[in-house]
């Protein structure tokens, strides 16, 4: 069993946005899809917890993009778990074409009792794991994201069973999807995305309705979007967001 595990990915066009380029949560699935297939090399893959009724959810997410690829362009993804904490476990990600690096990610699991929808000890087949001797794709922040106190639009979404995925509640790139949609087309032919923190708080399930908030921050050489994302029914916050964005240019 390898420490870590590269896939390759070719763009596909209905994985780029209207400037050509990967979009954002395609990005996200690509790191989904090796995340996934990793754990299933090392054994502890949802298939495997679920014999336990156990399951991995994601916690939090950290990424920083240095440049898109454009359709068709090939990418490399690789992923390792890197540090074991309490009840948490890290997998970093490095992104990479023929030109060198295109984003960085790290991210935050934990292992929930899929009865009681609850956080359970990390189990021992994934304590005994190996982590690589590398270097960090990106150190983690612990703080969480402050609450949204104020926003300037709003959007609002139901649940369709396409958002739904096999622990039988939203797929984690829906919310990312949906805090977007609360930006107007132009926000994106403007800027590119360069950094992104999601603290993923509560499930959402088939048939909620969602309401999503942002509010945008100009800065000198930048923009910072903040969202919120909050299911209708149960009233729980499930996602807060922070974004930072630069205006594009033609090298990006």
């Amino acid at each position: 069993m390898a420490d870590s595990l590269t896939l390759r990915f070719e763009v596909r066009s209905y994985e780029t946005d209207p400037s050509g380029r990967l979009s954002i949560p395609g990005l996200c699935n690509y790191l989904q899809e090796v995340a996934s297939t990793h754990a299933a090399d090392l054994g502890i893959s949802i298939d495997d917890l679920r014999r336990d009724d156990l399951t991995w959810v994601l916690g939090r997410l950290q990424l920083e993009v240095e440049r898109l690829p454009r359709w068709r362009d090939e990418v490399r993804v690789t992923t390792w778990p890197s540090r074991l904490r309490g009840f948490f476990v890290m997998r970093d990600f490095l992104v990479e074409d023929a030109d060198g690096v295109l984003a960085r990610a790290t991210s935050t699991w934990f292992v929930i009792d899929l009865v009681r929808r609850r956080v359970v000890r990390i189990p021992a087949a994934v304590r005994a794991l190996r982590l690589p001797e590398r270097e960090r794709a990106l150190a983690e922040t612990w703080a969480k994201l402050p609450p949204l106190e104020a926003s300037d639009r709003e959007a609002r979404f139901t649940i369709r069973q396409s958002d739904i995925d096999i622990n039988i509640h939203v797929n984690h790139v829906k919310y990312l999807e949906w805090a977007l949609e609360t930006l107007d087309i132009e926000f994106f032919a403007e800027r590119r995305l360069t950094a992104l923190e999601v603290d993923f708080l509560a499930e959402l399930n088939y048939g909620d309705s969602v309401a999503t908030r942002a509010r945008i921050l100009p800065e000198r050489d930048s923009t910072t979007v903040l969202f919120s994302v909050r299911g209708e029914r149960a009233g729980a916050e499930a996602a807060r967001i922070r974004s930072s964005w630069r205006q594009l240019d033609d090298s990006h």
